[in-house]
Formats: structure tokens, C-alpha cells, sequence
């Protein structure tokens, strides 16, 4: 009888056939296999912060309105309007936590990660707040913030502004007596940045939130021109609706 890990090993001398036996070790290894991936988890914590973190913001088109609308959950949600270029946010005052990334073997199909130096992690909140990010008759978004401060707390960073225009445009020179334009989006979610400290020094941790939100917007007949940033399109898109500049008619 051969014993569970023998390898038999046939040797052929002068016509005749020897079979030696040699005993060896039967070594089993755990590696790396197909059907696992590598996550991204967080480590050691390393900063923690109270921040305003926006769940909607939205910007009018000059002259024009917009509406939106964010799906916090299943059974709750939230809306506001804004008119004539003025853009606002509704934000909760929101715990974050900063932790060391580490990236771990995890059983199973999927997508290998490729983890960044921090992880930030979306905690509990409970404050609402509603904040006026740009005034009304403004013709672009260009020069909206990206972070703020109010009642004493700051904010994550975020990303509503006019960056390029990569999205259609508007164009309503020609509408006379035409009427209105209309444009609907909608978003899955809204990437921001987690400041915090860490050996001396000041930096970031991107976050995605995903939240479901959907927009309308309405452009003035005989106006004029309205380039748009899809806040969706491009690889570093941040998410969230539309952004403006205008260029009155010739």
C-alpha cells in the first residue's frame, strides 16, 4: 500500500522497470486565487472631526430656476429651490473619522483596490442645516466655495462650482416668444474631501456619499447662452447636478 503523499518514481534499466519509493513531505500553501480580491479597509484611526458635509446642492442658472431634490433614504427626503444665479446647500453637521488604509486579501469575486494613503469614514449626524453658497444675479459658478464655516464648525471640502464647460449647452437667443428650456439630471452620488492633522501637517481623505438625487432646471426664453459643467462627467467627477456661466445675447 502507498502511504498519502509517496511519489512513485519509475526508472527503466536494461529492459527492466524499477519503481523506487520516496517518502516526501506533502506541502500545502495558501496563496492568492482568482476568485479573491484586494479591499481597502480602514486601520488605525488617526483623526476624528465634527464637519458640515453637504446631502444636496444646487445651482439656478442666471435669470432662470432650479429645483432638487435628494433620497436620503427609503422612506426620507429632501428639497429646495433656488432662482436667478444664486446657489445654496442644504448640510448635517456631520462626525468624521480619519483612519491609516490598509488593503486586505478578501475571499471572493471582485475588483482589486488601489488604496489610498487615508480612509474617511461617514459617522452619525443629526443637524440640518441650509446654506447660501451664492447670491442672486450671479452669472457664473465659478467662484463658488468649496468649503465654509458657520456657527463655528467648518466643513469638508466639496465641489459645486463652474470648472469647464463638458456638458451641452443652452442657447436661447433665438427663443423669442418661444418660452422656457428645460433640463433634468439626476446624481447617484457626492465626493468631498476630510481635512485633518496628522504628524505636523494638514491633509485630505476623499469620501463618496451616495445619495440618489434628482434635478430640474428652467432657462429663459431670448437670454442667452448658458455653457454647463456636468458635475457627473469625467473620471474625477464629483458628483451632483449642474454648474453655470452665461454669455447675454449679441
Amino acid at each position: 500500500m502507498v502511504r498519502p503523499g509517496t511519489i512513485l518514481i519509475g526508472l527503466s534499466v536494461a529492459g527492466a522497470v524499477i519503481t523506487a519509493f520516496a517518502a516526501l513531505p506533502l506541502v500545502v500553501s495558501v496563496s492568492w486565487a482568482p476568485l479573491d480580491h484586494f479591499e481597502c479597509r480602514p486601520g488605525t484611526v488617526v483623526a476624528q472631526d465634527k464637519l458640515l458635509t453637504p446631502l444636496l446642492m444646487l445651482n439656478a442658472p442666471y435669470g432662470g430656476n432650479a429645483s432638487g431634490t435628494v433620497h436620503e433614504s427609503a422612506t426620507s427626503s429632501w428639497s429646495t429651490t433656488v432662482h436667478n444665479g444664486s446657489a445654496a446647500a442644504l448640510f448635517v453637521l456631520r462626525n468624521w473619522s480619519v483612519a491609516r488604509s490598509l488593503r486586505v486579501l478578501a475571499a471572493g469575486p471582485g475588483t482589486n483596490a488601489a488604496c489610498p494613503e487615508f480612509l474617511a469614514t461617514p459617522g452619525f449626524y443629526n443637524e440640518y442645516l441650509s446654506i447660501d453658497l451664492l447670491p442672486a444675479n450671479s452669472t457664473s459658478d465659478a467662484a463658488e466655495p468649496t468649503a465654509l464655516e458657520y456657527s463655528g464648525y467648518g466643513s469638508v471640502l466639496f465641489h459645486n462650482g463652474f470648472a469647464n464647460g463638458d456638458g451641452i449647452t443652452m442657447a436661447t437667443c433665438t427663443w423669442n416668444g418661444l418660452g422656457h428650456g428645460y433640463l433634468r439630471t439626476t446624481s447617484s452620488h457626492i465626493t468631498v474631501e476630510v481635512p485633518f492633522s496628522w504628524n505636523g501637517t494638514t491633509a485630505t481623505a476623499k469620501s463618496t456619499l451616495e445619495y440618489v438625487a434628482n434635478y430640474s432646471y428652467e432657462f429663459p426664453g431670448g437670454a442667452g447662452t448658458w455653457s454647463i459643467d456636468d458635475l457627473n462627467l469625467g473620471t474625477n467627477a464629483p458628483g451632483g447636478g449642474y454648474a453655470f456661466t452665461f454669455t447675454p445675447c449679441p
